[in-house]
């Protein structure tokens, strides 16, 4: 409900279909370059196969966006809305967004609840973030195709395949292969997303 509440708050975003499809595909294309990095060793043809079937589907279904912009779904939301930034409180409480992109917050709410239900399935808890996706369309009467869901988690699963990659070159806690294993992770999820969409 809180959720509900929020999104519904926000007036929608003056960015036209045109831009935000640009937009995502810069995102997809910075993935594949990212994730086909020798540092990485993933595998080329897997990256390319994602990234292909991604941007095949803006292209091929631009009524897809298109639609929801024209119900006036999008908006500046969170734009890194994951189980680690809500707090469970009395009154749940949603922290962290992020603030330092413009671009990365102006999300379709669809979007951004596949990207908690992607991370609560990641976690170990899909019923979870189901849950959150259902209650989203039956409280706000927003339900969504799922052709168009499913290109959301594909996506979310590839950018976060190239942040885990990422974080795998800089010296942590956790050991590189552990961030290289999810990030292997993350591209096989984006893979089973992308095979419904063409």
């Amino acid at each position: 409900i809180r959720l509900v509440r929020f999104y519904g708050a926000l007036a929608p975003e003056p960015i036209t279909p045109e831009v935000r499809r640009i937009w995502l595909e810069e995102e997809i294309r910075l993935s594949r370059r990212e994730l086909a990095r020798p540092a990485f060793a993933r595998d080329k043809a897997l990256v390319d196969r994602v990234a292909g079937r991604l941007i095949d589907f803006l292209r091929a279904r631009p009524e897809a966006l298109i639609e929801r912009h024209r119900a006036g779904k999008i908006v500046e939301g969170h734009g890194d809305l994951r189980p680690e930034h809500i707090c469970l409180a009395r009154e749940p409480v949603i922290i962290d967004c992020l603030e330092f992109s413009l671009a990365l917050r102006l999300v379709d709410p669809a979007d951004e609840l596949a990207f908690l239900a992607l991370e609560c399935a990641m976690l170990g808890e899909p019923e979870a973030g189901v849950r959150l996706q259902r209650s989203y369309e039956t409280v706000a009467g927003d339900r969504p195709p799922e052709q168009l869901l499913a290109w959301y988690t594909a996506y979310r699963a590839f950018l976060r395949a190239r942040l885990s990659g990422l974080h795998s070159l800089d010296p942590g806690a956790r050991p590189p292969e552990a961030w290289l294993a999810q990030a292997d992770r993350y591209l096989d999820v984006a893979l089973d997303y992308t095979k419904g969409l063409t």
